[in-house]
Parts: C-alpha cells; structure tokens; sequence
C-alpha cells in the first residue's frame, strides 16, 4: 500500500473526511475533485481532506489525482493498493485514514453543485444521513418505501430520488453518497465488495441502527448520480450478476438474521427469479440456488 498526505499537518482535525473509492475512471473522478474544489466552504483546505482509495491505478487516473494535487486547493491524501480491494475494503482503508469529525462517502460517478459542503454542514445536527439523488430510477414500491428495508423478506426500498416535503427516518444510506459521523464501529463488511458490492451499504446501515444510531434522508438538496454502462463496481455479464445479486442478499440474511428470514427471503427470491426466467425467456435459477448456497457458507467469490 502506499500512502500519501497533502500539505496540511497530519495531526490536524478536519470536519468532513471526503472518502472516493474509484478504479480506472479518471473522467468521472475528475469531473468530482472539479465540482470539490468550486465549492463555497470557507477555509475548504484546511477543513476537507479527499481520501482517494484506488487499487491498480492506470496512468490516466493518476495523472488526474497529480494534477489536482498540484493546484492545492483540495487537501488530497492519496491510497493506492497494488491488490484487489473492493468497494467496501477500499471504503474501510479510507475510514482508516480519515481525520474528520463527519465521513462523506461519494461514488466517483457523483456531480455535486457548489453548496454541497455547505449543505453537509447545514444538516449535520442529524448526524448519520443522505440527500435526494436525482438520476435514480424509483419503481412504484420505492416510492412508497423511502429508504425501507423489510429485512425478514429480504425486500431493500430506494427511492433517493423522491421529493419528499419533509425529512424522514429511513433503513438504510444509499452507497453512492452519505454522511455519517465518525464513531467506534464504522467498518463495511469487505465479503460484499465481490461482484456488484450489493448490499454493502445495507449492512452498513444495519450495524449503525444497532449501535442506537438514527439515519435520515433529506429531500431537499440534490445530488446527481451519473453511472456509466459498465465500470465502477458493475459486473457486466448479468447471470454473473444475479449470482452476485443472490449470494450477497443470502449472506447479508444469515449474517444478521434467524432461519425463519433466510427461509422467507429465500421464498421471495424464488418468486423474483421465476419472474426474470419468464420475462426474460431464460432460465436463471442455477444462478439463485448457486448464489444463495454460496451466501449461506460465505463463500463469496
């Protein structure tokens, strides 16, 4: 691993950590320290620091962090692995690292306009939240469940994107931006980083619910969400990706629940994938009891 640190005093406090995990897409990850270095933050250096975790970087994307670097007005402390990492692992080496009295985790395909930091600030009294994220698809479920997690079933709710008319106490962050203040306990379970890194975010949630912590969503800031078709932490062939899908929602039940859920989740499972072998006229339920076999033992590969 090699590690390194802008200017600024290693011992300082910040008050927001900037943690970027990213993986050979210097386009979107430049577009993201631009919008972070336009930002309306009075002394933004010496209060933000960017995490950028990467593993095996090509030489576009490192010239993109060099070239941000070299204009100092983001503090940059640079994580680079020469071995595979994952979402989640590259989010713990970011944690590990941070200095800031609030984390704000960020996909490196995020735009955020210039009162972002601002807004962090504004609504950081909740401690553990999320904005509306425009760019999201929201089915009519989603809608109705804002950020719920029915998790005997194995049922996740988004909804980011819906314009609520007040704030609400919501299940779960979305893994493409949150904040969170620091505190024991923060670590992403790096077994959900194969594949999809599903759930992920889920899990992370659930273990803050149970150290008492509250999670909320406000409606009414917006960040973009701009996912390429492939890259980042998307598994291109889809039977791969139910697999994924499957062993990771297994594996999240298991780990946090009874038999009695895993069964039902199981059962609504079965159901989900009757409807995608009849819809998609192909067969997909060796991909569901592979995965959900692989979740149970843990064996996500």
């Amino acid at each position: 691993m090699f590690c390194e640190r802008g200017g600024i005093l290693e011992s300082s406090v910040k008050t927001f950590s900037v943690i970027i995990p990213t993986y050979r897409r210097p386009v979107e990850l430049d577009r993201l320290l631009t919008d972070l270095e336009k930002q309306k933050f009075e002394k933004l250096r010496e209060r933000v620091e960017v995490i950028i975790v990467t593993e095996n970087p090509d030489e576009d994307t490192l010239n993109v962090i060099n070239s941000h670097e070299e204009k100092s007005i983001l503090d940059i402390v640079k994580i680079i692995f020469g071995r595979k990492l994952g979402l989640p692992g590259a989010r713990n080496r970011g944690i590990e690292k941070a200095r800031g009295e609030f984390l704000i985790f960020l996909d490196d395909d995020v735009r955020i306009d210039e009162n972002f930091l601002k807004e962090c600030e504004r609504y950081s009294e909740l401690k553990n939240f999320c904005f509306r994220i425009e760019g999201v698809k929201s089915h009519l479920l989603d809608r109705i469940f804002v950020g719920k997690m029915i998790f005997p079933l194995g049922l996740v709710f988004a909804g980011f994107g819906e314009k609520l008319e007040k704030i609400v106490e919501i299940s779960h962050l979305p893994g493409a931006c949150f904040i969170v203040r620091r505190g024991s306990g923060l670590i992403f379970d790096e077994k959900l980083g194969e594949g999809n890194a599903y759930l992920e975010d889920c899990d992370f949630s659930f273990r803050l619910r149970k150290l008492g912590e509250k999670l909320y969503y406000v409606p009414f800031y917006s960040i973009k969400h701009m996912p390429p078709e492939s890259g980042g932490c998307r598994e291109p062939d889809y039977r791969r990706w139910l697999r994924y899908y499957w062993s990771h929602k297994s594996y999240f039940i298991r780990k946090n629940g009874s038999s009695a859920c895993l069964i039902a989740a199981f059962f609504v499972a079965f159901l989900e994938c009757f409807y995608l072998s009849v819809s998609k006229g192909r067969n997909f339920f060796k991909e569901l009891f592979r995965g959900w076999r692989e979740g149970i033992l843990g064996k996500l590969e």
